[in-house]
C-alpha cells in the first residue's frame, strides 16, 4: 500500500496519544482552514490538508513560498498541528472542569481551560516526545519572527504618520 501524507500522520498521531483507532475519528479534509478537536459525544479531531491555490502553497489560511523553506514550515506547521492535537487526545479531560464552570461565562471559561490545557500539552510533549517538541518550537520561533516583522513594520507606518 502507498504511504500517504495522511497515513503517516495518522499513524504520529495515535503513536502519540496512545488510544485505539476506533476510539477516536481523525479526519484529512481539504474544505477547512484549521483544526479543529470535537470532544463530544466522543473525539473526532479535524485536520486540514495543506493545499495548492494558484499556485501557492497554504496551510493554516497562511501562504507559504514554493522555495525551500516555505515547503518546510509548511510541513512543520502541519506535523505541529498533528503533534498538539495528540497530545490533548492523550491527556485533555474537559470532564475535570464541570464543577468549576458552572455560574461561569461559559465562552471565557473555555478559553481559561483551553489555555491551561494548552500548556499541560507542551509539557507533555516536551517530557515524553522531545524530539517532536523541537520541531514544533522551530515552527514557533518561525511565527514569532513573522510576527515580530509585522509589529515593526506597522510601527514604522504608524510612526509616519505622526
Amino acid at each position: 500500500m502507498k504511504e500517504t501524507v495522511e497515513n503517516v500522520a495518522h499513524q504520529i498521531f495515535f503513536d502519540i496519544c496512545e488510544k485505539n483507532p476506533t476510539d477516536i475519528d481523525v479526519f484529512f479534509l481539504n474544505n477547512i482552514h484549521f483544526p479543529k478537536i470535537e470532544y463530544l459525544p466522543s473525539m473526532t479531531v479535524y485536520f486540514p490538508l495543506p493545499k495548492e491555490v494558484n499556485g501557492n502553497n497554504i496551510y493554516e489560511g497562511i501562504v507559504f513560498s514554493d522555495y525551500e523553506y516555505g515547503q518546510e514550515t509548511i510541513w512543520n506547521l502541519f506535523f505541529a498541528s498533528i503533534c498538539h492535537a495528540a497530545g490533548h487526545a492523550k491527556i485533555t479531560d474537559f470532564n475535570k472542569y464541570e464543577k468549576w464552570i458552572k455560574g461561569k461565562n461559559e465562552k471565557k471559561a473555555y478559553k481559561i481551560i483551553e489555555f491551561i490545557e494548552d500548556i499541560k500539552v507542551n509539557n507533555f510533549l516536551e517530557e515524553y516526545f522531545p524530539e517532536y517538541f523541537q520541531e514544533i518550537n522551530k515552527i514557533n520561533e518561525t511565527f514569532k519572527i513573522i510576527n515580530e516583522r509585522k509589529r515593526r513594520k506597522r510601527n514604522q507606518e504608524y510612526a509616519k504618520k505622526i
